[in-house]
């Protein structure tokens, strides 16, 4: 048996930084798996912004025998994620001035993204 579960928890919520999307996705698929009792591994896929909170949630989900709330971990996919933040990796290069704006426009996490 599959299950696949698109994550909500982070809708119209990706300001608050990578931290708080993290334990909001972790707090989610806690519920998910508490609903299915019959899963044995667990997969996570993130795309960008979500393959952030995605690596955050497994660190917080994984317990010390390499479980993922029990599951076995079978996978984990991101997709056009920044792990390496964004500072010198963006389109067009960004003056150093304009980092610090970030925040102002996309709040903690775009302190995050260019650390």
């Amino acid at each position: 048996n599959v299950l696949i579960h698109e994550a909500k928890a982070n809708s119209d919520k990706t300001t608050e930084g990578v931290a708080q999307g993290g334990l909001r996705l972790a707090e989610e698929i806690r519920s998910i798996v508490a609903l299915h009792p019959g899963l044995s591994h667990l997969s996570l896929v993130g795309n960008s912004l979500g393959g952030l909170y995605t690596r955050y949630a497994a660190a917080k989900l994984l317990e010390s025998d390499g479980t993922l709330l029990g599951l076995r971990p079978a996978a984990f996919i991101t997709i056009g994620c920044p792990h390496l933040g964004v500072r010198r990796f963006t389109f067009l290069p960004l003056p150093e001035v304009l980092h610090g704006a970030a925040s102002l426009v996309i709040g903690q996490t775009g302190d995050d993204l260019f650390l």
